[in-house]
């Protein structure tokens, strides 16, 4: 449900999802971290929406590595390259 939700939120900023890429979880003794790849292209304005909403998000998420570029074609939008991780609950723990 939250990669449906990051997805949502891509759509609802305005940006166009180029490459949304889950990787395999991590486990660790009690959480899980998920390492996600991003890449959204957009407006200035519509990337920084994006970015404000995925840090409201109820989940915790660290970002890795961002990377902004122009995409080539207009020279007003920007492409926005993310890694981030997403940390969740260990379903193996039954404490």
């Amino acid at each position: 449900s939250l990669f449906s939700a990051i997805t949502t939120h891509a759509k609802q900023a305005g940006t166009k999802t180029i490459r949304f890429d889950p990787q395999l979880a991590v486990k660790m003794d009690t959480v899980r971290k998920i390492p996600v790849v991003l890449a959204s292209e957009g407006s200035f304005g519509q990337i920084f929406d994006l970015l404000s909403r995925l840090e409201k998000l109820r989940s915790t998420i660290w970002i890795d590595d961002l990377r902004l570029k122009g995409d080539g074609k207009n020279g007003e939008d920007i492409i926005c390259e993310l890694t981030m991780v997403i940390f969740a609950d260990n379903p193996d723990i039954s404490d």
